[in-house]
């Protein structure tokens, strides 16, 4: 957790002593040895590791390049000032991503398969107890055109196709 904190202080390292040089009363702008104490403590850190400022520029810039690099996906496009040459993309993610959509095609393409197989089935099905009921009504009808009297069969077959 320290090594997280430490390197966001860094990371924003101008940032913040700029903010804290912000003071309204004006009482820590850096000039004159008017230092923050939080400055003040953090300068003295870094003398007392023996860090120059050569050392702690680079510091600064190698911590930069590497958030940059690593949270290149979420930052916004004005702020991706990446060396891309030193941006490495795990790819495991969109390959996932990708794995699943295929995977949700195919089950979706099995299923249509299955459900117009089905369709297909039951319109054979329909077909087959069509044709019978077809038959009987056309003999109804041809029995009604022959004669005016209708049989009590043809009559409930008929009053069948009607409700």
């Amino acid at each position: 957790m320290y090594e997280i904190l430490t390197g966001t202080l860094l990371r924003f390292y101008n940032d913040f002593i700029e903010f804290v040089r912000s003071d309204p009363k004006q009482r820590y702008t850096g000039v004159d040895n008017k230092l923050h104490p939080l400055e003040v403590k953090i300068e003295s850190a870094f003398s007392y590791a023996g860090v120059t400022t050569e050392e702690r520029q680079a510091w600064f810039n190698e911590l930069r390049q590497d958030f940059y690099t690593k949270n290149l996906h979420a930052l916004p496009i004005n702020e991706s000032n990446v060396n891309y040459r030193r941006v490495f993309v795990d790819s495991r993610s969109v390959m996932e991503i990708m794995h699943g959509l295929a995977v949700q095609q195919q089950q979706f393409n099995q299923l249509y398969f299955n459900q117009s197989h089905d369709i297909q089935n039951l319109g054979h099905q329909i077909k087959q107890h069509l044709e019978p009921l077809q038959n009987q009504l056309n003999a109804v009808v041809k029995e009604l055109k022959d004669t005016k009297e209708v049989s009590l069969n043809s009559l409930m077959i008929f009053s069948a196709f009607i409700t």
